[in-house]
């Protein structure tokens, strides 16, 4: 796969959102509720090329924590990672090759990464001495309006760069 200088930058630049717009929403305490993080990974999902939205969706998380602290490297920054991965692989794939909607995309995205996260909360939670379904079910309530919010948003803002000349999808 050739490198593409304008797709490096983007990674960059969707590596700095990951820190600032979680920066943005936990300044107004409402950081894990919208899952600010998710939206330049499932962006950058939908407009890069595999791995490049991979990467983003890997790195983001520790980035972040490593630079701000937040979120916490264990286990947060470490469940995220995995999220992301999963994220922006099925978002990207299903977009990019199988052709589906950016919601759809995003849509079946969402619903892959609530069930691996519950999974990962109930394997991670009895090693913190936590009640493991009653602490999944709770983190997944509790995220809803973000994945409400990624549903109407990442949809608008891949519509809104594909009319741009920001576009990569058509190189």
């Amino acid at each position: 796969m050739k490198i593409n200088t304008k797709e490096l930058t983007l990674v960059a630049l969707f590596l700095a959102l990951c820190i600032i717009i979680p920066l943005i929403f936990h300044f107004f305490a409402a950081g894990t509720i919208f899952l600010p993080m998710f939206i330049p990974i499932l962006v950058s999902a939908l407009i890069l090329r595999f791995p490049y939205g991979l990467v983003v969706g890997v790195l983001g998380p520790y980035i972040s924590s490593l630079t701000t602290g937040m979120p916490p490297l264990f286990p947060m920054a470490i469940l995220m990672s995995v999220e992301g991965l999963f994220m922006a692989v099925v978002a990207g794939y299903l977009y990019r090759i199988r052709k589906y909607s950016a919601f759809l995309s995003v849509l079946f995205a969402m619903i892959l990464d609530r069930m691996i996260l519950f999974v990962m909360v109930i394997s991670i939670a009895p090693l913190l001495g936590l009640p493991p379904k009653m602490f999944s079910l709770i983190s997944i309530l509790y995220s809803m309006p973000g994945v409400i919010l990624q549903l109407v948003l990442v949809p608008y803002l891949v519509a809104t760069l594909e009319r741009s000349r920001i576009s990569l999808l058509n190189y």
